[in-house]
């Protein structure tokens, strides 16, 4: 840290082993740097009606978010955003 400022040593805009440069569903930007990673997201809804997909679609982001967020690192990981919890 430098005159109260951190310089990031990368930046993404998906979760490790996504197959694509954007997240399908939801939005996240990983950022790290020296001593920490920040992890921001925007999480998708369960959907507004009974007909939507929003149910299994979300169950499947929670998993890959689960997976990536337990996965050992020697950085700690801070994440914020809109979880889109109540």
């Amino acid at each position: 840290m430098t005159s109260g400022r951190f310089y990031y040593l990368g930046v993404v805009c998906a979760i490790e082993g996504s197959r694509t440069k954007h997240e399908v569903d939801g939005r996240v930007i990983l950022a790290e740097f020296h001593s920490f990673r920040l992890l921001n997201t925007y999480v998708p809804n369960n959907g507004w009606k009974d007909e939507d997909m929003g149910f299994p679609r979300r169950r499947a982001w929670d998993q890959r978010m689960l997976e990536f967020v337990t996965r050992p690192s020697n950085k700690p990981l801070v994440w914020c955003g809109d979880l889109n919890v109540r």
